[in-house]
């Protein structure tokens, strides 16, 4: 099993639910651990960018909208890679795991919305 955890940075000033683009998350994927900033946080759309690694960097983005009337909630998860060795994480070399590893999150969170 991969653990996956994010963790927001303590901050004296600020609410877990308040925060802002620009605030910092703690991250620990993969057993590597790393600093991302918060670039959109709204009712729809969270995305924080990770800093360059191994000369490839990453916008994380989760999307959830009403669906079917508001009757369900589409959710999509994405990662855009840049850098000069973003080419590395496209879906037909690396990337192939990291899309493996995104629908088994989406599946669990499906099954837990759900219950």
């Amino acid at each position: 099993m991969i653990e996956a955890r994010v963790e927001i940075a303590a901050s004296p000033s600020k609410s877990s639910h308040s925060r802002q683009p620009g605030d910092e998350l703690n991250c620990d994927i993969f057993d590597t651990k790393f600093n991302a900033v918060i670039k959109e946080n709204s009712e729809t759309s969270f995305q924080w960018q990770g800093p360059r690694m191994f000369g490839i960097a990453g916008l994380h983005g989760f999307y959830i909208e009403p669906a079917n009337n508001g009757i369900s909630t589409s959710f999509m998860q994405t990662e855009t890679f840049s850098g000069p060795l973003g080419f590395l994480m496209s879906p037909y070399l690396f990337g192939r795991m990291l899309i493996e590893e995104f629908k088994g999150f989406n599946q669990d969170l499906k099954v837990r919305a759900e219950t």
